[in-house]
């Protein structure tokens, strides 16, 4: 049962996963913590927000609305859903440390 798997790289989906990353990582700090976070730490709660999300998202089974899956790199969902993680994430951080100190 040998299968081929292909993955494809494109540098404009590395940017694209950057740019939301950024955003969702950035929206979240100032939702859980106040006040925004670094340029680089906004992307690092992003993209980690965004494999955390789409898992609670399939796990759940949960739907979104046609539109907003539309876009051709940048979609709304990927926005939505990478948001979603990061804050849990962050809200996740902020009781161990809470719990720490």
């Amino acid at each position: 049962m040998e299968q081929t798997v292909v993955i494809s790289f494109q540098p404009v989906q590395v940017i694209t996963w950057i740019i939301i990353g950024l955003i969702a990582g950035f929206f979240a700090s100032i939702l859980v913590r106040g006040r925004g976070m670094s340029a680089e730490g906004s992307i690092l709660i992003g993209l980690i927000g965004a494999l955390l999300g789409g898992f609670i998202f399939s796990l759940l089974n949960i739907s979104v609305a046609q539109s907003l899956t539309e876009g051709v790199t940048l979609r709304y969902i990927d926005i939505i859903v990478s948001f979603f993680g990061a804050v849990v994430i962050l809200l996740l951080v902020s009781v161990i440390y809470r719990r720490r100190g």
